[in-house]
């Protein structure tokens, strides 16, 4: 890495990931699976989550965003000129999540905060959808991630990235995540 980087240049997004009608595919697949979402509903966040992994049938799907992201990861640490990154042997189940409406949210927080995440090392994020609300923003960097279908956001998953998932409002955001993990 460069000695002159700021954590701003850390995060990064890639359009175009996925082709848009890939993406309208998964949320079409996902809404029919809606008796095996997860309600996530805490003081913090509030969203309904499908584990891809766990469930039958996305198993091509799985194996597809694997590639896209592990492909976009080796992306990130060629943008960042990152001499010897870490292989990436693994990455979290890929996850789903939807946010309906302004009721559903994910507060400022970040994404390694105990024992269970520390082997995470780059979040990736997928957006499914476009949408003018429902952004992702580093409020402590002044920097605001706009959902546009196909779009992957990564950064590192550490402190120093607090980050929150603001609400949509006038219709759905969908959203895949997953994590490149130490193994």
């Amino acid at each position: 890495m460069k000695q002159d980087t700021k954590l701003t240049d850390l995060i990064l997004t890639i359009d175009n990931v996925l082709p848009k009608q890939h993406c309208e595919k998964m949320i079409e697949q996902f809404e029919k699976e809606k008796e095996q979402w997860e309600e996530k509903r805490t003081v913090g966040y509030k969203f309904d989550q499908l584990n891809i992994n766990k469930t039958p049938g996305w198993e091509p799907i799985v194996e597809y965003l694997t590639d896209v992201s592990i492909k976009a990861f080796d992306q990130y640490f060629n943008h960042i000129n990152y001499r010897d990154p870490p292989k990436i042997q693994a990455l979290e189940e890929i996850r789903i999540k939807k946010y309906e409406n302004e009721e559903r949210y994910f507060d400022y927080h970040v994404d390694v905060a105990d024992y269970n995440s520390a082997r995470r090392y780059l979040v990736g994020f997928i957006y499914l959808d476009d949408n003018e609300e429902g952004k992702t923003v580093f409020p402590d960097f002044d920097i605001e991630i706009s959902p546009v279908a196909g779009r992957m956001l990564i950064f590192p998953p550490l402190w120093m990235y607090p980050h929150a998932g603001m609400p949509p409002k006038d219709k759905p955001k969908y959203i895949i995540g997953t994590y490149a993990h130490y193994v």
